[in-house]
C-alpha cells in the first residue's frame, strides 16, 4: 500500500489552513490607510505642514490640507471634498492618485476674489470611496484691516498699565499645545502599527513610544490649570482621550503577543508537533483574553465623552476613535471564537497523523478509528467557523468562509480514507487504493 499520497494530502491541508489563518485572521492595520491629516498654511521642502492651525482669516491666501498615508499600493486613489458647513454646501472636490506606499501630500484652495466667507468648514478625505479622515477648521473675520482703537488711560493711570482691578487670567494654552503635540505624535505611531507576521518587533517599538507620548501628555494635562471654561473642557476631554488610548495600546500589545504564539503554533503543526502546537495556541488564546479587559475599558472611557461638547476641530477624530475601539472590541471577541475553533482542528490533525502511521503498518482497524476521530474533530471545527461566516468584519468572515471550505474538503478526504481502511481490512486492496487516491485528490 502506497501511503505517500495520503501523507502529502494531510500536510498540504495543514499548510493551507495555516496560511489562511496567519494571513487572514489578524486584527490588522496593514491595509492602505491615512495616518494623519491637518489644516495649515503651507508645506516645507520635506512635505511637512507649516503653520498648523484650525482658524484662518478671510484674507488667508491659500488653505492647505496636509495628509499622510501608509501601506498604499501604487495607484491608490484618494479624494478631498471641501464643504462649507455654515451653509451645508459642497465647495469642490479633488481626486489624487498615490504613487508611493508610504508618503505625504496636500490638497489646497486659494482665496476667492472676495475673500473666504467666515464660518465653519470641513474637508473629507476619501480612501477607496470611504471617508478616512475629516479635517474641520473655521474662518474668522480678518483683523488685518480693522481700525485699531487706542483707549485713553483713566485719570491717574499710565497708558499700558493694568488697573488695580485687572488680573492675569490663569491659562493652560501652552500646556494644551504641548499635550496635543504629544498626542498627535502618539497617534501617528499607532496608525503605523501592523500585526502582520514579521512586523511584530517594529510594532512593539512603536507601541512603546506611543505609550510614552500619551503618558507624558496625560501628566501635562493632569497638572494643567485654567480659569477659562473652554480650556477646562478641553483638558477634561483630552484626559479621557489619553486614558482610553493607553488602554487601547495595552490591548494591542497583548494582541501582538497572541499573534507571535499563533504563528509558532502553526509552525509546530507544519512540523507534525501537535502537542507543542496546542500549547502555543493556548498561550495565544490567553494573550488575547488579556487584551479584552483593556479594549472594553477603552470603549467605556470613549463612550463617556459627549461628542457635542467636543471642539469642532476635534469631533471627527474622537468619533473615529469611538468607532475604531468598538470595532476592535468586536473583532477581538470574534477572533477569540475563531481560535477556539482551531483546537478541534489540531486534534483532528493529530488523529490524521496517527492514522497515517497505522496505514503505513497496515493496521487498518486502528487507522479507521483514528480517521473517524479526525472526522468528528473537523466537523466540530467546521461548525465553529460556519457561525463566523456572517461576521460584519470581512477580516473575520472571509477567513471563516475559506476555512469552512477547506474543512469541507478535508471531511470528504477523511471519509474516503475511512472507506479505504475498510476495503483494505477486507482484503480488497484495489478498492482501497482507489479510495485513498480520491481522498488525497481533495488536496490537489
Amino acid at each position: 500500500m502506497n501511503t505517500k499520497n495520503i501523507k502529502s494530502g494531510i500536510l498540504i491541508g495543514i499548510l493551507i489552513i495555516g496560511v489562511v489563518m496567519i494571513s487572514g485572521c489578524e486584527v490588522s492595520t496593514s491595509t492602505a490607510h491615512l495616518t494623519d491629516a491637518k489644516s495649515c498654511t503651507g508645506v516645507d521642502g520635506n512635505k511637512n505642514p507649516v503653520g498648523i492651525t484650525q482658524t484662518f482669516t478671510t484674507n488667508t491666501p491659500e488653505i492647505y490640507i496636509w495628509f499622510s498615508w501608509a501601506n498604499a499600493p501604487d495607484g491608490t486613489g484618494v479624494k478631498a471634498v471641501w464643504i462649507y458647513e455654515t451653509q451645508s454646501a459642497t465647495i469642490t472636490e479633488y481626486p489624487l492618485t498615490l504613487n508611493e506606499i508610504n508618503g505625504k501630500g496636500t490638497f489646497s484652495l486659494t482665496k476667492p476674489d472676495a475673500g473666504w466667507p467666515s464660518g465653519d468648514y470641513r474637508v473629507d478625505i476619501y480612501l477607496d470611496n470611504e471617508v478616512s479622515k475629516s479635517v474641520s477648521f473655521k474662518v474668522d473675520e480678518s483683523t488685518a484691516d480693522k481700525e485699531v482703537v487706542k483707549e485713553e488711560p483713566v485719570s491717574g493711570e499710565t497708558s499700558g498699565d493694568k488697573t488695580t482691578t485687572e488680573k492675569e487670567e490663569v491659562s493652560a494654552e501652552n500646556d494644551l499645545k504641548r499635550a496635543i503635540a504629544l498626542m498627535d505624535s502618539g497617534k501617528t505611531r499607532l496608525k503605523d502599527v501592523s500585526l502582520e507576521s514579521g512586523a511584530y518587533s517594529a510594532s512593539k517599538t512603536k507601541l512603546k513610544a506611543s505609550k510614552t507620548d500619551y503618558d507624558e501628555a496625560l501628566k501635562i494635562l493632569n497638572g494643567a490649570e485654567s480659569e477659562n471654561d473652554d480650556e477646562k473642557n478641553k483638558i477634561e476631554i483630552y484626559q479621557v482621550v489619553c486614558g482610553y488610548t493607553l488602554d487601547e495600546i495595552a490591548a494591542v500589545q497583548n494582541v501582538i503577543t497572541c499573534m507571535e504564539y499563533f504563528d509558532k503554533a502553526f509552525a509546530y503543526v507544519g512540523g507534525d508537533n501537535i502537542v507543542s502546537a496546542r500549547s502555543e495556541l493556548k498561550l495565544a488564546e490567553d494573550a488575547l483574553k488579556k487584551s479584552q479587559p483593556f479594549i472594553s475599558e477603552a470603549k467605556k472611557k470613549s463612550q463617556s465623552i459627549d461628542i457635542n461638547t467636543v471642539p469642532a476641530e476635534f469631533k471627527s477624530h474622537i468619533q473615529e476613535d469611538k468607532d475604531s475601539i468598538e470595532k476592535n472590541e468586536k473583532m477581538i471577541s470574534e477572533f477569540s471564537d475563531m481560535i477556539s475553533g482551531l483546537y478541534p482542528f489540531m486534534d483532528g490533525m493529530g488523529y490524521m497523523l496517527t492514522a497515517t502511521d497505522y496505514v503505513e503498518n497496515e493496521k487498518w482497524t486502528k487507522a479507521k478509528i483514528e480517521f473517524s476521530k479526525a472526522f468528528s474533530s473537523f466537523t466540530a471545527s467546521q461548525n465553529k467557523f460556519i457561525t463566523l461566516k456572517n461576521s460584519q468584519f470581512s477580516e473575520i468572515s472571509v477567513s471563516a468562509i475559506e476555512l469552512e471550505s477547506i474543512l469541507t474538503k478535508m471531511l470528504v478526504a477523511v471519509d474516503h480514507f475511512e472507506k479505504g481502511c475498510e476495503y483494505a481490512d477486507k482484503g480488497n486492496l484495489k478498492k482501497s487504493e482507489e479510495e485513498f487516491d480520491k481522498g488525497a485528490a481533495e488536496f490537489a
